[in-house]
């Protein structure tokens, strides 16, 4: 009996442990399950999020592409120019809308002799060009800003370290918390004019959109705005340059001597203000923006005309 009791203690204790082994072995394939199931999830927002990535990465560069395929529609059109004048009626100065596949693409000209020449208030020699300066100083005065800058800016791009009457040089910026220097070079972007003693507050769109760094030097007067046009001359008004200007939005100048009767200007003074105007250009800013998917790139060129004609790239840069 004794014998029995003892042989079905052992059974169950086999049984007993059968079970827990089961159980454990089931606990195990569980968790093995479990840890599959996430390394399987994790896989799969790997290979999700690489999979976004490459797309991105793709649209971006094909964004890319159709941004110079822009650059490329709008030498056509300047190239296709060749009437000796640029005005705002002619096809280069109009809106270019592109459809590429899955895609859109704006397309911007705009002629930088339209703009005041601010890299030509110091000549190659590194001396101030006075008429130039005075010129700037119109130009500030008209957009109700310091007469003064017009000195900074040419001491702050200037080799020297001598400062105009109403300039600043080294001294002044390293004076400055925390001290800087001014470029004593050319400038190279617009943006730099931030730099200068006491621009800090003035840079806005409106001054910027007056500006340029490229082109001969001459304002095109079938472009310009009337406040450009109005800072070339003392004796040439801002009624006269609003003047010059509608005509030039109706009836493009063919040449410079066709201005004169839409101003007051005796033969003197407008014989000195005629080497700074041309009725046409010789550079210009491209401006591609492409748009694929999610991606966006903006191009900005900017083209030069030769002597010949011919369309050289001067800058690129992509955003």
């Amino acid at each position: 009996m004794r014998r029995y009791a003892t042989a079905d203690r052992v059974t169950r204790r086999k049984k007993s442990t059968g079970e827990d082994r089961a159980g454990a072995v089931l606990i195990a394939v569980l968790a093995i399950t479990a840890l599959a199931a996430a390394i399987t999830l994790e896989i799969a927002a790997l290979v999700r999020v690489d999979g976004e990535r490459i797309r991105s990465e793709r649209d971006r560069l094909q964004a890319e592409l159709y941004a110079r395929d822009g650059l490329l529609a709008a030498r056509l059109l300047l190239a296709a120019d060749r009437n000796g004048r640029d005005d705002l009626l002619e096809p280069w100065a109009q809106p270019l809308n592109l459809s590429r596949p899955g895609a859109k693409v704006a397309v911007r000209i705009r002629d930088t002799n339209r703009f005041f020449p601010i890299h030509t208030l110091v000549k190659p020699d590194g001396r101030l060009d006075i008429a130039r300066r005075d010129q700037l100083e119109r130009l500030f005065a008209l957009l109700a800003r310091p007469h003064n800058l017009a000195d900074r800016i040419a001491d702050f791009i200037d080799p020297d370290d001598a400062p105009l009457a109403n300039g600043a040089e080294r001294d002044r910026y390293f004076a400055q918390d925390p001290p800087t220097l001014p470029n004593n070079r050319p400038l190279y972007h617009l943006s730099e004019l931030g730099r200068v003693l006491g621009m800090t507050d003035e840079i806005d769109s409106d001054l910027v959109a007056r500006l340029t760094l490229f082109g001969s030097g001459s304002v095109n007067v079938n472009t310009a705005k009337p406040d450009v046009l109005a800072a070339l001359a003392p004796s040439l008004t801002l009624a006269d340059a609003g003047r010059i200007h509608s005509q030039a939005r109706l009836h493009p100048f063919n040449a410079v001597e066709d201005v004169k009767p839409y101003t007051d200007l005796t033969d003197e003074e407008f014989a000195e203000l005629a080497p700074y105007l041309s009725v046409s250009s010789d550079a210009y800013l491209v401006t591609a923006t492409a748009k694929k998917g999610r991606a966006k790139v903006t191009l900005t060129a900017v083209l030069k005309r030769s002597p010949n004609g011919d369309l050289l790239l001067e800058r690129e840069e992509i955003r």
